[in-house]
């Protein structure tokens, strides 16, 4: 196992800095909000701890090995659904899919139904 703890000023920055290093199937072991002495001499930041098997990060970087540096951000901007089906075609030696999916919103879940609101009891039910 591969273990790396990131520190960010967001959740967001560190799990973007994960997918790049570890890659999309790292296993967040742990978070926690960091703060300088007594808090007052430093920003909040926070910090994550992941992980990923050596098999599946040798793969990764065989995928990084063969994209040129321009394209590294690009294509690990995409979703972490596309980035891990084109290592996994990279490893089988398949041919890339023609361009990535469309992302979903930053900060949220996407089209999985976990920001619908809830719907609420029947009326007259008990």
């Amino acid at each position: 196992m591969i273990t790396r703890t990131f520190e960010a000023e967001t959740i967001d920055e560190a799990f973007q800095a994960i997918k790049r290093e570890l890659g999309p199937d790292a296993v967040i072991l742990k978070t926690e909000t960091r703060r300088g002495f007594r808090g007052a001499f430093r920003k909040r930041r926070v910090g994550v701890t992941a992980a990923v098997s050596e098999k599946v990060y040798a793969r990764k970087a065989r995928m990084d090995a063969a994209l040129p540096p321009a394209e590294r951000e690009r294509f690990y901007a995409a979703g972490a659904g596309h980035v891990s089906e084109m290592i996994d075609r990279h490893a089988r030696g398949e041919a890339p899919a023609a361009a990535p999916p469309a992302a979903a919103p930053p900060g949220g879940y996407g089209r999985l139904g976990l920001n619908r609101p809830a719907k609420g009891a029947p009326s007259g039910s008990p």
